[in-house]
């Protein structure tokens, strides 16, 4: 289906200022942003609503014109530019989209064009960023109307300016969107030009569809409607530097984030929070509690095997102090399998409760540090893996979501006997990623709220996609420096599976679809510390390319900023 569209540029940003952090306006807090990277609320509401964005599916196509399969792809593969003679040549031979089943391209308000894919592969196969110079990002899945039933009421989009995906959606939109859709959990946009409104169940929809009306679009985005399914990046972790527990254990696990140091001089090591705290799940079968019960008892026996050295895997941390109430302070860090202690956690940015948080609209930031036990202990060093740029500041939000070069990485806990592996051209704690857009929780009940980033990873498909509290960093993996955003706190479905079974679709195995990963935005005071991790030992691993002479700092200009 092909839809066209005349969006307007809207009115020109104003200067840079601060967003207050809450107002009387909003029982929700909001995050303290700068209003660059926030869509303004200054639209003219007596224009008519532009059209939506030109959407068009292309299929994929068999021809001798480009020659042999193998010979078609490397054609592909050189293409620079998209045109109506090469568009089904990049579409059916260009290995990342050759791999998607359905394959669009749609043009954005401002006239540049982008690929959309959908979530579910012809195999498990890597999806790149882009393919004839143009980037590729999901298309939403999500119920929309059934022709069968009658809707009582339909809601017009009551915003009469386009919204720019690119950009957070501001304290007013958000607030509609709460009365639009009361009994929604939160929303999710995305950069290909679609709000997912995420419910708890199917009946949940369809019970706001006929109590609150049915709405089609959102500030020129198109809406469609979802079952929030998510979670906590903890699972199929390679272990880090002296590390070696039972790769079957089951244990809720955690990669050490950035060593910081504040202004006052003190450091601190960053942790996910929901690795150190009792979850509140409102989904999964009675298997998931017996595979917990089995994965503790693999634990407890883990721990009489021998531990193995000279890993340069991303560091893991677990808590040996439990607490009666539920909360992160006060427990210790190790390495996993290890004797080695990191610390001690000594502050949180999320609540603290008696009783098990919901994951992850309970929590805030999903952030805790973890400091030495004295002013005689230090902490670790947390250095860069083998090849890998080296994390020398924060970049801005705004960078992020416009769509550069991304990266997400892990780091190592130095122990003195490194083993550094050859053959490999990109190191397997690091993956190359594009911005998906932002997501928005909320709980009513509690009044909490939280913002969070969207990207995807090219090789969706690695084991090391679990790696919770890794560092999501601009630049290219061959860049000599980089600058971090955020940390992986989740991961999330594209098309949740409540979905496909109403729809009667069998769900595809794990590897052939896509998932969305995500991380909380940052508290100012941890953007404005100092990232104190060590470049990496090695320049580069055995076999690589040159890297780079440029720094991330002559790419992305100003954006250090505290956005």
């Amino acid at each position: 289906m092909s839809y066209t569209e005349s969006l307007s540029s809207g009115p020109p940003s104003p200067a840079k200022k601060r967003v207050a952090g809450i107002q009387l306006e909003s029982m929700f807090p909001y995050p303290e942003l700068d209003s660059d990277c926030v869509n303004n609320d200054d639209g003219d509401a007596s224009e008519p609503s532009s059209m939506l964005r030109h959407c068009e599916l292309i299929a994929a196509i068999d021809s001798v014109v480009w020659g042999t399969p193998a010979l078609a792809t490397e054609r592909a593969l050189l293409e620079t530019k998209v045109t109506p003679a090469t568009q089904e040549l990049l579409r059916t031979y260009h290995p990342s989209l050759a791999a998607c089943k359905d394959v669009w391209l749609i043009q954005e308000e401002n006239g540049n064009w982008m690929w959309g894919i959908s979530s579910e592969l012809n195999g498990p196969r890597p999806v790149g960023t882009h393919a004839g110079g143009l980037e590729i990002h999901l298309v939403a899945h999500g119920l929309g109307t059934k022709t069968t039933t009658f809707f009582p009421k339909f809601q017009w989009d009551p915003i009469r300016y386009p919204i720019n995906p690119k950009k957070f959606l501001s304290r007013h939109q958000l607030r509609r969107l709460r009365d639009m859709f009361p009994t929604a959990v939160g929303v999710r946009v995305l950069i290909s030009g679609f709000i997912v409104v995420l419910f708890t169940s199917i009946k949940a929809i369809e019970k706001s569809w006929y109590e609150d009306g049915f709405a089609s679009e959102f500030g020129n985005l198109r809406l469609r409607y979802d079952v929030f399914e998510v979670t906590p990046s903890h699972r199929g972790l390679h272990r880090g530097a002296a590390i070696a527990p039972s790769p079957e254990s089951l244990e809720t696990h955690a990669s050490l984030g950035l060593k910081l140091r504040f202004p006052e001089g003190q450091e601190v090591i960053t942790v996910p929070t929901h690795a150190f705290v009792a979850l509140r799940s409102t989904q999964g079968p009675s298997s998931r509690y017996i595979a917990h019960i089995f994965g503790r008892l693999v634990q407890k026996l883990a721990r009489y095997r021998p531990i193995g050295r000279g890993v340069p895997l991303p560091a893991i941390g677990s808590p040996r102090r439990r607490s009666e109430i539920n909360s992160p302070i006060g427990k210790q860090v190790f390495l996993n399998g290890d004797s080695q202690q990191i610390g001690t956690i000594s502050h949180t940015y999320d609540r603290i409760s008696d009783k098990p948080l919901q994951f992850p609209a309970g929590f805030q930031h999903d952030l805790s540090l973890a400091s030495a036990d004295s002013h005689f202990v230090k902490l670790p060093d947390l250095q860069a893996p083998a090849g890998m740029p080296h994390v020398v500041g924060w970049g801005g939000y705004q960078d992020f979501l416009n769509g550069g070069a991304v990266f997400v990485t892990a780091f190592n806990v130095p122990t003195g006997n490194l083993i550094v592996r050859s053959g490999t051209g990109i190191s397997e704690q690091s993956q190359f990623a594009i911005s998906e857009g932002s997501q928005y929780l909320w709980d009513r009940a509690v009044t909490s709220h939280n913002v969070s980033l969207l990207w995807r990873t090219t090789n969706d498909c690695d084991s090391l996609k679990g790696l919770s509290g890794s560092a999501v960093c601009l630049g290219k993996i061959t860049d000599k420096t980089c600058l971090a955003v955020c940390f992986q706190n989740f991961e999330s479905p594209v098309c949740s599976s409540e979905l496909l079974k109403d729809d009667q679709r069998p769900l595809p195995p794990e590897d052939h679809r896509l998932s969305l990963k995500g991380g909380f935005l940052l508290p100012p005071e941890v953007r404005k510390a100092e990232i104190a991790c060590l470049p990496a030992d090695s320049p580069c691993e055995h076999g690589t390319y040159p890297r780079n002479s440029i720094h991330t700092e002559e790419l992305w200009g100003s954006s250090h900023s505290t956005n």
